[in-house]
């Protein structure tokens, strides 16, 4: 029999709130809280310069193309369109030409764009005048462009043109943190909310003991209303380890940035290569970061502060961590987020991205929203973008792929 409770429950609007949140594929932080939104279909582009028509070509040479086998029915759709031009790498140049045909090809999954396009990209398609784009825009970049999910509501350099402005965003306030799993299912969490370009002080920073298996109420306190976690290979350890244990809605729901997620990919453009562990990145950025002799040495004697079983000698390291990491933050992040602003995605998003692609993404982009689509060259070389490198100096990158898209006209 139902109790008075279950009668009362409006069981309608529950499953219309079930509903609504299985169709929201992402959601939105601002600043007023957290908005649910519907993805837009992964998709790419495809045309020809000359009278092949490219759908007709692919589905004459893979007549299974786009057949879910599990269940026997379409996962791409297609539209025809008409570009502005494309520009076509023909008899060895790069020209602006106007297709005979172009379609953008949706897909159900992100997935499906990689399988789709290979029938396109082959020596035949080539031969023919079939080519594809866009192709290779990640993901999480489309949903960003396309949703209009601009970090700090600054308009990229695509789409601001001339009036392109930097706001470097000193201030900007972050909560770095770090935790130390010790015996017994001890838990030690240290964090500081950050504001970025300031210099942290051990004395703003809070700690916290959880034990395994038990609520932790300071824990959730601590991280109430963070809106941007920074911390040093907290994606690979520090957030699923506290998930584990214990939810902390801003643990799953802010944007995370990794300094060893940034230097995975973006480690050239700070001339410290493939340096990843805090202790090895700390000493690279000493100069650059203000890290001390002390902070240094603190860290250095890690092996034996950990083992010691100290509780007071390992909060000083656990605290003196969050202070190198915000340090590094200090230079690193200043650079993701005028990345971020100049090709229009978050910050945690250009994280991923590899240092060599952030300049074809820009371009792109201004070309796409000027419906003109840049086409792809067929290409043995075995590029890796994380091997170019792109200036220190924000200010000069800035002006550089500013100068560029004067160059093409597509500045204003």
């Amino acid at each position: 029999m139902l109790s008075a409770e279950a009668k009362a429950f409006d069981w309608e609007r529950a499953e219309a709130l079930y509903r609504e949140a299985r169709r929201a594929r992402y959601y939105a932080v601002f600043s007023h809280g957290v908005e649910p939104g519907v993805d837009p279909a992964p998709y790419f582009y495809v045309y020809s310069v000359t009278d092949v028509d490219p759908i007709q070509y692919a589905l004459a040479k893979r007549p299974d193309l786009g057949v879910d086998f599990l269940t026997y029915s379409s996962f791409i759709e297609w539209e025809e369109f008409q570009p502005a031009a494309v520009y076509a790498f023909i008899d060895g140049r790069w020209l602006p030409t106007r297709p005979t045909k172009a379609y953008i090809i949706k897909t159900v999954r992100p997935e499906h764009v990689a399988q789709v396009r290979e029938v396109f990209l082959d020596e035949e398609a080539f031969k023919l005048g079939v080519y594809a784009s866009g192709f290779n825009i990640k993901y999480p970049v489309r949903v960003a462009w396309d949703r209009g999910l601009y970090p700090l509501e600054h308009k990229p350099l695509w789409k601001a043109g001339a009036n392109f402005d930097f706001r470097i965003p000193h201030g900007l306030e972050l909560v770095v943190f770090d935790i130390e799993v010790l015996a017994d299912g001890v838990i030690m969490v240290s964090l500081l909310r950050h504001r970025l370009g300031e210099e942290p002080s051990a004395e703003n920073v809070e700690t916290i003991i959880c034990k395994e298996g038990r609520e932790c109420d300071e824990l959730l306190e601590a991280f109430r209303g963070a809106r941007i976690l920074y911390g040093h290979n907290i994606l690979g350890f520090d957030i699923p380890h506290l998930l584990r244990r214990w939810f902390v809605p801003e643990l799953a729901l802010a944007s995370k940035l990794d300094g060893v997620k940034i230097l995975s990919t973006h480690g050239n453009s700070f001339q410290i290569g493939a340096s990843r562990s805090l202790l090895a990145v700390a000493h690279r950025l000493k100069r650059q970061a203000g890290i001390t002799d002390e902070e240094l040495s603190i860290k250095e004697e890690s092996g034996a502060i950990l083992s010691s079983g100290d509780l007071e000698k390992i909060r000083r390291y656990n605290v003196n961590d969050v202070i190198i990491t915000a340090k590094i933050a200090n230079v690193l992040l200043p650079f993701i987020y005028s990345m971020a602003m100049l090709i229009g995605v978050p910050p945690s998003v250009v994280q991923e991205l590899q240092a060599g692609v952030l300049a074809e993404y820009l371009l792109f982009r201004a070309l796409e929203s000027r419906g003109i689509l840049p086409g792809y060259k067929q290409s043995k070389a075995n590029m890796e973008g994380s091997k170019v490198l792109l200036p220190c100096s924000v200010t000069s990158t800035g002006q550089t792929l500013l100068d560029y898209l004067k160059s093409l006209g597509l500045e204003g």
